[in-house]
């Protein structure tokens, strides 16, 4: 238990980033024909719907099966971190994923024959 509570805790942002790198890389087709500016908000929002699925269907079920087994006081740091703070890192992970969809877009696409 106590190593899936640390490798819950590295998840988290990890998690994270493939929720925001959904929207920004990976559109939906009604999204797609947006502002650019708008895949990184929608990356926020998906990087913290991601974190708090991750939290309450994955992390919190196996806090009550351990407490379940093994009545009495626990201490994970994954438990201890505030909700808003998950939403808070969604924004500079967000923002990191499309700054990397921006360079790649920028260096890999083929320039025009000078």
């Amino acid at each position: 238990m106590e190593t899936a509570m640390e490798v819950s805790l590295w998840a988290v942002p990890v998690v994270m980033a493939a929720g925001a790198s959904w929207p920004i890389f990976f559109p939906p087709s009604k999204i797609r024909p947006w502002p650019e500016f708008t895949r990184p908000l929608f990356g926020v929002l998906a990087a913290a719907v991601s974190a708090y699925a991750f939290l309450f269907l994955v992390v919190r079920p196996l806090l009550a099966a351990k407490f379940a087994e093994h009545p009495g006081p626990q201490c994970y740091p994954i438990d201890m971190v505030p909700l808003w703070a998950f939403s808070a890192c969604a924004v500079p992970i967000s923002y990191f994923v499309f700054l990397i969809r921006v360079c790649s877009r920028h260096y890999l696409t083929p320039h025009a024959a000078q």
